[in-house]
């Protein structure tokens, strides 16, 4: 089916070159639609001319970014097909454009960048190459991404030596401690009417471990304290 596509992009730009109308502004949207075949099965979104941030801290407006789960996966540069396509990248280089995960394109050539360096490039009238190029560009994983998952990886193996630290500190107050034997007496009554009567102390307690160590989790990956207070479990 994607090759089939990228068969009507070809056709469409063809189209577009006979009525004279194939600058960047009228065929770009082509790009896109095609784009959007590979991008919609993997719930990436697609968002236009949005500034970033460059690595020299300067603000930079690619023609296109790729979202996926709040993480940017890549970026799009489309570019005019009566430019030089290779003068034009060594403009955007120059102006520190991301290098990461980046399509330069102009309806003729299409070029992939990828962790700074050129990866691929081809035609558009090679629809099997094209198709290729675009499936690389879409599995690539940013660093960001590939250190989330380290992060999660890392948080299995130290959740349970936490919660058992917590599990003995709350033995220990519950014990000596008035203040908090009365506040999770009511926590518990709190929770035999709202949640289930069955629920003992035991229960009651994991379940204030458990939101604990996550409101922790969240802060530490997303450093966004204000998942807690919008979060109904907390």
């Amino acid at each position: 089916m994607s090759i089939e596509k990228i068969k009507e992009y070809n056709d469409r730009i063809e189209s577009a070159i006979k009525s004279g109308k194939d600058n960047e502004e009228q065929i770009r949207d082509y790009f896109y639609e095609l784009l959007k075949n590979y991008t919609m099965p993997l719930n990436i979104e697609i968002e236009k001319e949005i500034y970033i941030e460059s690595n020299s801290k300067n603000k930079v407006k690619p023609d296109g970014r790729l979202i996926k789960e709040h993480l940017t996966v890549g970026y799009v540069e489309n570019k005019d097909r009566k430019d030089d396509l290779y003068k034009e990248i060594d403009k955007k280089i120059k102006k520190n454009y991301p290098l990461s995960n980046i399509i330069f394109e102009d309806s003729k050539t299409i070029i992939l960048y990828q962790d700074g360096l050129k990866t691929f490039e081809t035609l558009y009238s090679d629809e099997e190459e094209t198709h290729k190029l675009l499936k690389t560009f879409l599995s690539f994983k940013p660093t960001d991404l590939i250190e989330f998952e380290k992060a999660l990886i890392n948080l299995k193996d130290i959740i349970p030596d936490l919660a058992e630290e917590l599990r003995v500190f709350f033995s220990s107050e519950k014990n000596s401690n008035k203040a908090f034997k009365e506040s999770l007496i009511d926590f518990l009554e709190s929770l035999k009417t709202t949640v289930n009567e069955n629920i003992d102390e035991a229960q009651a307690i994991e379940i204030i471990i458990q939101h604990m160590l996550t409101e922790d989790i969240f802060v530490i990956i997303f450093s966004d304290q204000n998942f807690s207070k919008n979060n109904i479990l907390f």
